[in-house]
């Protein structure tokens, strides 16, 4: 791990809010960018398409930037600086993989 990469945990990122335990709908999400994936044990870089084989017995780990994502069309008159400062992180070790595009044209999830 860097000196300035922290290990992931449950406390929030500066600007998260705590989620309402009766509506887990609205639960803190982050934006992940420029990560790098790699074997836990070896710390050797892999494809993102060994994830996709994920099967017992195989640990693969990933450090990048993240930040609190927050969504503007809901809260337009925070006066927050959009320019959350991003962390770098280093995530527990990965379980599964989901893979969804976000586009920026349409601002649709593309499941």
């Amino acid at each position: 791990m860097a000196d300035d990469e922290f290990a992931e945990n449950a406390e929030l990122f500066p600007g998260e809010t705590a989620p309402d335990l009766d509506d887990l709908d609205e639960i803190p999400v982050r934006l992940l960018e420029d990560f790098t994936i790699y074997d836990w044990d070896t710390r050797c870089l892999v494809p993102i398409t060994h994830l996709l084989d994920l099967r017992p017995g195989m640990h693969y780990g990933a450090s990048g930037l993240a930040r609190p994502w927050v969504d503007d069309s809901v809260d337009e008159d925070s006066d927050d600086d959009d320019s959350t400062m991003p962390m770098v992180i280093k995530l527990s070790p990965i379980l599964e993989l989901n893979v969804h595009h976000f586009s920026s044209s349409t601002c649709k999830l593309d499941v």
